[in-house]
């Protein structure tokens, strides 16, 4: 299993179709699904991103041998691999809480591996 990971609002996944592909909002624009490879990196994008969010944040643990489209790192560092397409479901191997320290910052959560 090669997992990497994307963060998405709770409300707004628990909004979409569980049967459909997930899109998140920001494929219109962008054009790809963002993610990274970096466990150290989930929070610092977190905190970047989603500071002042006031829903819960939810990870997706994401299979990337299991994704059907295109699956390409656009930077150097091999870190951020984005999914040109919609997202088959079967891919996302577990959903997990981003939780918050004392400070309010987003830390990644202690897991299991996905089964």
């Amino acid at each position: 299993m090669d997992i990497t990971y994307h963060m998405v609002p709770k409300s707004y996944f628990d909004s979409l179709d569980p049967a459909a592909d997930y899109l998140p909002r920001e494929f219109g624009r962008d054009g790809f699904i963002h993610c990274t490879d970096g466990e150290y990196i989930v929070s610092v994008i977190a905190f970047n991103i989603f500071r002042h969010l006031d829903d819960e944040l939810l990870i997706l643990f994401i299979d990337k041998e299991m994704v059907i489209p295109t699956v390409r790192y656009d930077d150097p560092d091999k870190l951020f691999p984005h999914i040109y397409g919609p997202l088959n479901r079967n891919a996302i191997r577990k959903t997990s809480q981003m939780i918050r320290d004392r400070k309010g910052d987003w830390i990644f959560p202690i897991h299991e591996a996905p089964r």
